[in-house]
């Protein structure tokens, strides 16, 4: 098997493989991954991803910024210093708030209308996950209170089927494949604990705090052991947030597996 991997991929995703079988030979399959896209400021990739003639292209979170910084913000110049000095509410953060839901759609359509990112969707099939800023607001975790309501805006981003299951279960994980190949796709925010610094924390239970949700744990458990299994050869993992060890060094200032 021959796969090309077309990482445009910022510090906040990360992306990992399980090999399952080598048994058959497939022709080049070619799939790229990007995040963190800004719809104001200059997106210049998209052309030269089109340019390589990708089978999918998948995204891995932010694919907006639909949070904007609070105006006393300066109150609270470190997000870890704790939960602010008022009293929030969970899902609350004391630098940064959601935008309306006009304004968020509304990021989405502009993204949806950047002429090479057209050009991109006409060609090839996209598909994605979220993370916390286009989910709605810095660190969003499972007390955010306009989850629901902002995943069904990523999903209409993405033109997701109104039948589709993930309309009507807790997140926007989900699975694709391509050729023998298995994209997984993890929400790391719908059902995640708080961090340590922000409100709403168990702070006696933080060490067994949860980010899939037993829902999202037990269709992992099926995608990776069941499903499909017997027809595909590699399975790719993608998440909103850092996975592997070797991102600890970034703990104190990104979100990851680790903090």
């Amino acid at each position: 098997m021959k796969l090309n991997l077309l990482h445009c991929i910022y510090h906040s995703s990360l992306l990992y493989i399980f090999l399952i079988s080598q048994n058959h030979v497939t022709n080049s399959t070619k799939i790229i991954f990007g995040s963190c896209s800004k719809v104001n400021e200059p997106q210049p990739l998209w052309n030269i991803i089109s340019s390589r003639k990708p089978e999918l292209f998948a995204w891995l979170g932010d694919n907006v910024y639909a949070d904007v910084r609070r105006s006393d913000f300066y109150k609270n110049p470190n997000i870890f210093s704790g939960k602010g000095k008022e009293s929030l509410l969970p899902g609350d953060r004391p630098r940064f708030t959601h935008r309306t839901k006009e304004e968020h759609e509304a990021m989405y359509v502009k993204q949806k209308n950047i002429p090479d990112y057209k050009i991109l969707s006409k060609q090839t099939e996209i598909i994605g996950t979220w993370d916390d800023h286009d989910c709605g607001i810095n660190d969003a975790d499972k007390f955010f209170k306009l989850k629901n309501e902002r995943m069904h805006l990523h999903l209409d981003f993405l033109n997701v089927p109104k039948d589709d299951p993930r309309r009507s279960r807790e997140g926007v994980y989900t699975s694709h494949i391509v050729g023998r190949m298995k994209i997984i796709l993890l929400d790391v925010r719908y059902n995640r604990d708080p961090w340590k610094w922000h409100a709403g924390v168990e702070t006696t239970k933080f060490e067994q705090s949860d980010i899939l949700g037993k829902e999202q744990w037990a269709w992992l458990k099926d995608q990776l052991t069941v499903t499909d299994v017997d027809n595909i050869d590699l399975i790719l993992v993608g998440s909103g947030i850092q996975v592997l060890p070797i991102v600890g060094m970034a703990s104190e200032k990104h979100e990851t597996y680790v903090n």
